[in-house]
């Protein structure tokens, strides 16, 4: 699918219309818990794929730039569970390996899901501001993981409408009728 998609930038309100269309449970207090541990699984399969790329176990980058698409996607649904702001993620320049820096937010989301419900509300913010943090030092990583793969913004394009295109569809399956019921 990926050498037939579209290299065209998705526009941003149906990028964003997918994106909360996509998180669930919808509401309550484990509003978006699925899509925080698909975000946790997301770094961990990018881990894994980029380590069999790079020690030449696997050699199509393909497997890494699908990965690459999904931690970068998954950013967004973080982003939207946790009322964190586009303006708030800042490109980090601090060193770290990028296999750290994907560890770091699988831990911090994993804490917050442990944890969050129990909280004060000024707990609960330090620990948003954390993940905030953390997404920041993974974008700045995906950038270099993309440059590291030699893949294009078109390729990137590609890439992110693939993805986008299966989880409209799978959207439209999950509640056809749109009767998805509070979660408490």
């Amino acid at each position: 699918k990926f050498m037939e998609a579209d290299s065209v930038k998705i526009p941003m309100a149906e990028f964003q219309k997918i994106i909360s269309d996509s998180i669930y449970p919808v509401t309550g207090s484990k509003r978006g818990y699925n899509n925080l541990l698909i975000a946790i699984e997301e770094c961990a399969e990018l881990v894994e794929s980029f380590g069999e790329y790079t020690s030449g176990k696997d050699k199509n980058k393909y497997g890494v730039y699908e990965e690459l698409t999904d931690v970068y996607l998954t950013q967004y649904y973080v982003m939207n569970v946790l009322g964190i702001e586009e303006k708030d993620i800042k490109l980090n320049t601090r060193y770290r390996t990028e296999m750290d820096v994907l560890s770091k937010l699988q831990f911090s989301l994993a804490k917050y899901m442990r944890k969050a419900e129990t909280l004060p509300l000024q707990e609960r913010k330090q620990m948003i501001h954390q993940i905030t943090e953390d997404l920041s030092e993974v974008r700045s990583s995906l950038l270099f993981l993309q440059g590291y793969m030699l893949m294009t913004k078109e390729d990137l394009f590609k890439s992110i409408n693939v993805v986008m295109n299966r989880q409209k569809s799978r959207n439209e399956l999950q509640d056809p009728l749109g009767l998805q019921k509070d979660t408490e």
